[in-house]
């Protein structure tokens, strides 16, 4: 393990704003700021063209069956960038599912620790945290506890 990779402990320090609650502004304008306020506190994001290239060829419909690129979606992509935790933790979950509608899967608990650890790369971050207590602030059923919040995450997992 790389310990260079290990994030330092971040605890995000603001509330959130009583303009964005539910009640002040309603559901749908709410979401939508909370949603931005995440994409503006996300740090961690790849940058297009500098960490990775796409090649979207002749582009692709979603109501359009198949695919039929004849080269890969992407380009480049700068490795070193998925040894961030959350990218690597992500990663390592890649292959606990099946792609295939109705196989049975059997959850190890190497698969199970693979599923924490990925919990708690993602909880690190600043974005996951104001989910949280956006979520804790909107909600009598969102725990405001962090420990309690991840055990929810990953029931709902």
């Amino acid at each position: 393990e790389n310990t260079c990779m290990v994030p330092k402990p971040y605890t995000l320090k603001e509330e959130v704003s009583p303009e964005i609650s539910v009640e002040a502004i309603g559901l749908d304008a709410s979401i939508s700021k909370a949603v931005q306020h995440v994409w503006d506190l996300d740090v961690n994001r790849l940058t297009p063209n500098e960490d990775y290239v796409i090649n979207v060829q002749s582009g692709k419909k979603p109501y359009w069956a198949g695919d039929d690129a004849t080269e890969p979606l992407f380009t480049r992509v700068d490795t070193r960038e998925l040894q961030r935790p959350t990218y690597k933790t992500f990663i390592a979950l890649l292959d606990n599912y099946s792609a295939e509608c109705g196989d049975d899967e059997v959850v190890t608990n190497a698969e199970r620790a693979e599923i924490w650890n990925f919990l708690k790369a993602i909880y690190s971050t600043a974005p996951m945290q104001f989910a949280h207590k956006y979520c804790a602030a909107n909600s009598d059923d969102v725990p405001s506890d962090p420990a309690a919040f991840l055990k929810l995450l990953h029931k709902i997992w």
